[in-house]
């Protein structure tokens, strides 16, 4: 599925019964929403999952050179936009590597939409902007 976003198109996909808890996955640097593939089958019974690329990785695409649409500020903008074309008001969270910066910069942001959030490996130095884009 995809949906419009200010200055990008942002892929992703849900899976599972959604009258199940909601469960956000965010992937790594790197990566894209396939990285969760795996995971995705023994996930899906139990939760209602939204899988996504963020902006410029795996099927999102980047329709503008903004230089300010690779913050923190502008993926928690995404992710409300995701889940509001969902209808979804509070979800859980499971964030790798560098989707765990975006991850904790999200729920400092909307903490009143994150039941709980799982940040696995990491990696809390100093940011590569130039890396990011």
């Amino acid at each position: 599925m995809q949906i419009e976003a200010e200055g990008a198109t942002l892929n992703y996909e849900i899976s599972g019964d959604s009258s199940n808890p909601a469960l956000l996955l965010w992937h790594g640097a790197g990566c894209t929403l396939r990285m969760w593939d795996t995971a995705l089958k023994g996930l899906k019974d139990s939760f209602f999952c939204i899988a996504f690329d963020i902006r410029g990785a795996g099927q999102s695409q980047v329709n503008s050179r903004l230089s300010d649409q690779f913050t923190f500020e502008q993926y928690s903008e995404d992710v409300n936009l995701i889940l509001k074309e969902l209808g979804i008001k509070k979800f859980h969270v499971w964030s790798m590597a560098w989707g765990t910066r975006a991850a904790i910069a999200y729920c400092s942001l909307n903490p009143e939409k994150v039941l709980s959030a799982v940040f696995s490996d990491a990696s809390i130095g100093v940011a590569d902007v130039t890396a990011q884009k």
